[in-house]
This record gives structure tokens, sequence and C-alpha cells, in this order.
């Protein structure tokens, strides 16, 4: 049994630096000896893409799924960070590319909330964007088992949030780590305390 699957949905293009990111990971995580595979979705419906690689870790029997989005820059030891924390979700730092850079975790899904500090340390959060987020399989079999999809949008939430929804109700703690920082790439990389570089 492999004990990682890198689950990476994507449109057509990849930047440079997410492949960079992406590569010195894998030797990262081959030199500490974690058995691993790096699986790519591709699509427009990024709850399908979702779905279907959450499915292939689920029958593949990984134990663990790093979800990253490409468009995402990480250091190699963002896995060793996101594992220390011992939860069955937990999630890197990061920001959205879009006007106002707003944070992607949660601290309310009743009454969106934002947080926007991100302590040096790990804390709980209810929700968050799935660019970098390290998930137990086995909180996607009880959420596949009780709601059939994991990622399906709901009324309320876009496909990231409805599957933390969907944890909150089955009582699965989700967490985020702010050492864990994430770069997202826009025409430079911003990140988490807004500040952004060129390439």
């Amino acid at each position: 049994m492999k004990e990682l699957l890198i689950a990476v949905p994507t449109l057509d293009m990849m930047h440079f630096k997410f492949v960079e990111s992406l590569t010195q990971l894998s030797q990262a995580l081959h030199e500490n000896g974690v058995t691993h595979d790096i699986s790519f979705e591709y699509g427009t419906l990024l709850y399908i893409q979702r779905d279907k690689l959450g499915n292939r870790a689920i029958e593949n029997g990984y134990k663990k799924v790093l979800w990253i989005d490409s468009d995402m820059v990480f250091k190699p030891d963002v896995y060793d960070i996101l594992t220390e924390c011992d939860k069955p979700v937990v999630a890197g730092v990061f920001r959205s590319r879009h006007i106002g850079n707003s944070s992607c975790l949660f601290s309310n899904l009743q009454n969106v909330t934002r947080i926007d500090e991100f302590p040096e340390k790990p804390f709980e959060i209810k929700g968050c964007g799935f660019g970098c987020v390290l998930t137990d399989t086995g909180v996607l079999e009880r959420v596949k088992d009780n709601y059939g999809s994991l990622f399906r949008p709901t009324a309320l939430y876009g496909e990231d949030l409805a599957f933390c929804a969907r944890c909150y109700d089955l009582d699965i703690e989700i967490w985020a780590d702010g050492r864990a920082k994430i770069g997202h790439v826009m025409q430079s990389i911003l990140w988490p305390d807004k500040t952004t570089e060129g390439f």
C-alpha cells in the first residue's frame, strides 16, 4: 500500500513554478522514504476532477491524499509540516488571486467568515479552499459513503466548502498550519502575508 497520492486537478497548461515545486516535493518524499504517486485530472468542472481523484485514492488504497492545485507554489517540506499536525484534514495557508487577495481559510461557514491572520502553528478552522490540503483517505471514504459525492457543490457552497461542510456534519475536524505557506501564481506570486514576488 502506498502512503500518498498527490492529486492535481488541472486545465491544460501548468506554470513552471508549480512544476518546479512539485518536482522538488516528489524528490524530498523519495529521499524520506514516502511512497507516493502523482495523479493529474484534466477538465473544466473542478468538482468532477476532485471526485475522480478522490475515488482513485480510495480504490487504490492510498493512506493519504495531498490535494494541490496547479497554480500553487510551495516548499519541499510541505508534506512534513502538514503530516506533523496529525489531523484528518489539514490545509496550508494561501490567498485568493482575485481582487482583494482574500484568505482561503474560513472560521465560519454559516455566516461565511474568512481568517485573515495565520498563526505560525496548527489551528482549527471550519473550511478552506483546496489549493493545498492533506486528507486521510478514510475521511474521503466516510464522506463518499454518506453523501455519494465528495465535492459536488450545494445550493450554499462551491465544491471545496461543500466538502468541508460534509466533514463538519460528520464531526471531522479541519485544521490549517501557518507554517505551510503556499504561494498563489498570478502575474507574480502572492504569499499569505500579502507580499508578492516576481519570477
